[in-house]
């Protein structure tokens, strides 16, 4: 499957690669039956953190950006 590339903004798409680590140790579990402790769960929380603070900030100045009068003085 092939996607039009300039029909998706990358700094918009970037942030969710940063759920790699997080989506490969599930597919440990999963697959391999890999032990989940909580050092893997503080840690894959952490990532999803903040990868939702960067798309949250990245959506945040997309709206400023369209908007001028909403930016806070």
């Amino acid at each position: 499957m092939v996607c039009d590339v300039k029909k998706y903004n990358v700094n918009l798409i970037m942030p969710y690669s940063l759920l790699t680590p997080v989506l490969s140790v599930l597919m440990g579990i999963v697959v391999l039956g890999d032990s989940l402790n909580s050092f893997k769960i503080i840690g894959a929380s952490l990532v999803i953190l903040g990868t939702a603070i960067a798309v949250i900030n990245l959506r945040n100045l997309r709206m400023h950006a369209r908007f001028p009068r909403l930016r806070r003085r």
